[in-house]
């Protein structure tokens, strides 16, 4: 017989000194008590004063002897006493260390992270020293620290080198590493331990395949916080030169709060606004700020929470650059209102007969006609000849009436030679 979590001399040692205290507390009981009554009036007084002593030997012993053997049975069963030949091999536990942005947030006098390394180190010193123990980081990735290793002093330092990452927690993916690992790589697989927070997404909440040896070792993770959710921009449709800004801000609380919001481009003001949020819930604010140039894009929040890392979000927003296109064509009214519809294309009409191949351009546009020499930009070319066209005509019709188009049937081939190659399947 071997015990799992307590060593025969611990056990024997811990026995030892509870029935020690028992069996003091048979002796030091007293013959005689002082009892307090409301009067004395019929009470007489003995002739013979009693002498207070000690018991000198016990007047229940088989209630001694039963409470003797409760204890050490119980105790025995914390031991976890395991029949069958002693394994000096122990078992292979994994420990799922939540490192996700959110184990950074402020409780107390330190960080969500520091809990869960108290817990960690707790555990690891809770299961006996013949039993490995691999840690895994767990974040949007599983990334495992250690081997199954045996040496304590390993363990506790990777344990304490673990930092939260700047990512949310995958719950699933962490679990289906551990469960792997132990089945490829442990011959006597022990438990899987979470230790974390374990905030994650709804639906990660609804997993239903959850490894049968998971242990969850929570933390104090009920702080308040509001935090962006989402950023987005586009050009505006109706002013090419203004951004419509969309910011969306979620209450992961219990108690509403109210909160500002406030925009920064180039370091100057470019708008706020007052949101007051129900816990649980989504709001999204929208602006419009006109910006030509480049800059940098800051939103934050004016609010001091438990986790202040979503509380800003910068970006980098691109200047905004007309296109330069020269159309060299013989009819340019036909073609002007298409270049004129998009305000981001500087369009500058030629007449064929003054094509130059060298022209300063980003893009070239040639309607109907084939130069003699083959243009340096990238061009666009609008019914060439059929003598001279750089795609080979297999035919020419005329007086013919359209009525069906099927895109696909000529684009399917060049979307294929674009397509990019599959990934190896295992990655």
């Amino acid at each position: 017989m071997n015990f799992l979590n307590l060593g025969l001399g611990e056990l024997l040692g811990v026995v030892g000194a509870i029935s020690a205290g028992v069996v003091a507390l048979y002796l030091l009981d007293r013959s005689k008590r002082r009892q307090l009554v409301a009067t004395l009036r019929f009470w007489s007084a003995a002739d013979v004063r009693t002498e207070l002593k000690h018991r000198r030997r016990i007047q229940q012993p088989w209630s001694l002897l039963l409470q003797l053997i409760s204890l050490a049975l119980l105790l025995t069963a914390i031991a976890g006493p395991q029949l069958g030949i002693f394994d000096a091999t122990g078992r292979d536990h994994v420990i799922v260390l939540d490192t996700s942005a959110w184990m950074g947030s402020r409780v107390g006098q330190g960080t969500l992270m520091d809990q869960a390394k108290a817990n960690a180190r707790a555990y690891l010193r809770s299961i006996p020293r013949r039993d490995r123990v691999m840690l895994v980081r767990a974040d949007a990735l599983a990334t495992p620290a250690t081997a199954f290793e045996s040496s304590r002093g390993v363990l506790e330092s990777a344990i304490q080198q673990s930092q939260p990452g700047a990512s949310a927690l995958n719950l699933g993916l962490a679990l289906e590493f551990a469960d792997r690992a132990q089945k490829l790589q442990s011959q006597r697989a022990g438990e899987i331990v979470f230790v974390g927070a374990g905030r994650v997404s709804e639906q990660e909440a609804a997993l239903s395949a959850l490894p049968a040896n998971l242990r969850v070792v929570t933390t104090n993770s009920t702080q308040e916080n509001v935090g962006l959710r989402k950023i987005g921009l586009r050009r505006s449709p109706s002013a090419p030169d203004s951004w419509d800004i969309f910011v969306v801000v979620r209450n992961y609380g219990v108690r509403p709060q109210s909160i500002d919001l406030g925009l920064q481009f180039s370091k100057s003001p470019a708008g706020s606004r007052r949101l007051t949020l129900r816990p649980g819930a989504e709001e999204q604010a929208t602006f419009t700020y006109a910006a030509r140039s480049g800059g940098f894009l800051e939103a934050r929040l004016n609010v001091r929470d438990a986790f202040p890392q979503d509380d800003r979000a910068v970006v980098e927003l691109p200047p905004q650059a007309s296109a330069r296109v020269v159309v060299y064509s013989d009819e340019p009214q036909l073609l002007r209102p298409l270049f004129a519809a998009n305000p981001q294309v500087d369009a500058i009409f030629e007449p064929t007969s003054q094509f130059d191949p060298a022209v300063k351009a980003d893009v070239l546009v040639l309607d109907r006609f084939t130069p003699s020499s083959a243009p340096r930009a990238a061009s666009i070319r609008i019914l060439p000849p059929a003598s001279a066209s750089p795609v080979r005509v297999s035919a020419t019709r005329t007086s013919l009436r359209l009525d069906k188009w099927n895109p696909p049937r000529f684009l399917r081939p060049r979307l294929e030679t674009l397509s990019l190659p599959r990934p190896p399947k295992d990655r």
